[in-house]
């Protein structure tokens, strides 16, 4: 079951797996009214929907001209989905009026409140807490039932399932709890029935999955993503002197995020697209502006084009240069019939102009450097750690590293000449491995297995250990090892389903 989950969530990038599950939540609730189950009227929720659809859509389409940028397909979408959960369904022409207004103060946000073309708050809540301060209309959550929570939790850990923020997600909701307890306590409300309704009758899993998750307004950082979670789960439920509602503790935290956050727009000049191995291409562009980052990070690109698929026009890939470098690269496999996205990619022209959204993570090296390593990269995983070797021998720095890499030929392995140059400057050891070996091949067959590990590095349950592939692998590695002994915080994961 896990297997065909995974399957699923990786063939979609995250803004599409967002967006679809939204609407199957809207049928959902459409559903349940029709037959009269939930207490909101039929005909006001197709009010709702068209009228909130419509103004993000037209609002979205204006404002890109005016401010001369693309038009985000999804954005606009997942927007006025949100919002649509979040405000009352109308029940009169100066309603419809209100949250289409709503709509319009949500899609001029990403452009009006703004830093270097990167917007600080979620555009639902900050539209809500807006029109909430004027009075013009106030957030009613109707989403949060039990009759539709079986829904929205599925959707939701979904969801975090994608984005891997099962921490962050824990966080917020447990602060939460936790804030209400105490003030139940302080209160004298009857605990039971109040932690009732929090789970049951309260926006929290909502929140919690769908928009504490949202990638734009949130750290990407783990440490600073428990942070962030902690103080939007904490303002959630305070009640105590001011009152917090969730779309204000959203706004909190996206302030926290933004102050911590890379605050520069990322534009990139396209300097060279090549073949390096069969079904690989590396793409180097070169920053207009410098760009700071620590090797292993990640950097999401934006790439709008026409006929774009379910796999969207943002993805993000591992940075394969030094932070030292120049310029910035990237290497992906390529296949056929392949994304839309990739497609443009790699047909881009030399001095094309592409821009990225943000940079992140926490897969990089420790900060002791005298903690022995390994390495673990399946196929185009290897990226990161290509960073990472780049940067030690710029910086002069040698560090005790085993590096295990696995292809499924010896064709389609890449950055030989980076790996070749870190055994001889850092005198790492090197174990490749390969699926389908040639007769003439001498090196490790197969698969990457904890006893193969242990048979190279014979002091493994001293060292740190990283792995970087497809999720498939990731997970039962990190099985394999835990079971071997390897303790939970030696491991530190990169999954790349973005690719």
């Amino acid at each position: 079951m896990k297997q065909i989950i995974e399957s699923i969530i990786n063939e979609i990038t995250m803004y599409r797996l967002v967006l679809y599950g939204l609407l199957v939540v809207a049928v959902f609730a459409g559903m349940l009214s029709m037959f009269g189950v939930l207490q909101v009227s039929p005909l006001s929720l197709i009010a709702s929907g068209l009228t909130l659809v419509a103004v993000s859509y037209g609002s979205s389409r204006l404002f890109a001209r005016l401010f001369s940028t693309h038009h985000n397909r999804e954005s606009w979408a997942i927007t006025g989905l949100i919002l649509f959960f979040l405000l009352p369904p109308p029940t009169s022409l100066k309603e419809v009026l209100a949250i289409g207004f709503v709509a319009l103060l949500a899609t001029a946000s990403k452009y009006i409140v703004a830093v270097r073309q990167r917007h600080i708050f979620n555009p639902a809540a900050i539209a809500v807490v807006i029109a909430g301060l004027f009075n013009i209309v106030h957030a009613s959550w109707w989403v949060a039932t039990p009759l539709l929570l079986p829904v929205v939790a599925i959707v939701g850990l979904l969801i975090v399932w994608k984005v891997r923020r099962f921490a962050m997600v824990g966080i917020y909701i447990f602060v939460a709890m936790l804030v209400a307890v105490f003030v139940c306590m302080v209160s004298g409300y009857n605990l039971s029935e109040e932690l009732s309704i929090l789970i049951l009758s309260s926006p929290l899993i909502f929140v919690a999955t769908i928009m504490l998750t949202e990638p734009l307004t949130s750290p990407t950082t783990r440490k600073w993503q428990l942070i962030y979670a902690a103080v939007v789960g904490a303002l959630t439920t305070w009640q105590l002197g001011l009152v917090f509602t969730p779309e204000i503790a959203i706004c909190i935290g996206n302030l926290i995020a933004f102050a911590v956050g890379y605050r520069r727009a990322i534009k990139l000049k396209i300097v060279a697209i090549r073949t390096i191995a069969p079904s690989t291409i590396e793409v180097i562009a070169r920053p207009l502006h410098p760009v700071s980052f620590v090797a292993g990070q990640y950097m999401e690109l934006t790439l709008p084009h026409k006929h774009a698929d379910a796999r969207g026009v943002r993805r993000t890939f591992s940075i394969a240069s030094a932070p030292s470098d120049d310029s910035v690269r990237f290497g992906l496999t390529v296949s056929e019939p392949g994304s839309s996205f990739k497609k443009e990619l790699t047909h881009l022209n030399k001095g094309r102009i592409i821009r990225a959204t943000q940079i992140g993570g926490d897969f990089s090296l420790p900060q002791d450097p005298t903690k022995p390593l390994v390495f673990i990269a399946g196929g185009i995983g290897i990226t990161p750690f290509r960073a990472m070797l780049a940067d030690l021998m710029a910086r002069g720095e040698h560090r005790n590293i085993v590096l295990f890499y696995a292809t499924r030929t010896k064709e389609v392995q890449v950055y030989n000449d980076v790996i070749q140059e870190a055994k001889k400057i850092l005198n790492i050891l090197y174990v490749p491995v390969v699926a389908k070996p040639h007769e003439t091949w001498k090196g490790e067959t197969g698969f990457i297995t904890a006893e193969m590990i242990h048979k190279h590095v014979s002091d493994v349950k001293k060292r740190r250990i990283y792995i970087s592939g497809p999720s498939l692998m990731v997970d039962n590695l990190r099985s394999q090892l835990l079971k071997n002994g390897i303790r939970h915080s030696q491991i530190v994961k990169d999954y790349f389903s973005g690719y």
